[in-house]
């Protein structure tokens, strides 16, 4: 799973929140560029949006808005076997 965090303060102002919310996942600082490889063309629409990603690094599903923890257990679960 990444996640990708939209802030214009860029990795300074992110940083602080990934460590009080102990992710231990990877985090990306968003960018158009970043916007437009993950969006589809049409960009990130919603935050939160979160994108699981397989172990060949394909998206392997999307959930924009709030997910609830057992659903991402269960999907990442799923993957990994």
């Amino acid at each position: 799973m990444i996640g990708i965090a939209m802030d214009d303060e860029g990795w300074p102002v992110v940083k602080p929140y990934v460590d009080r919310r102990q992710m231990n996942y990877r985090v990306a600082v968003g960018s158009p560029e970043i916007e437009q490889l993950y969006g589809g063309g049409e960009g990130i629409e919603s935050l939160p949006t979160t994108f699981v990603i397989d172990r060949q690094g394909k998206v392997a599903d999307v959930h924009i808005g709030l997910v609830g923890k057992s659903d991402y257990k269960d999907e990442i679960e799923e993957l990994l076997r």
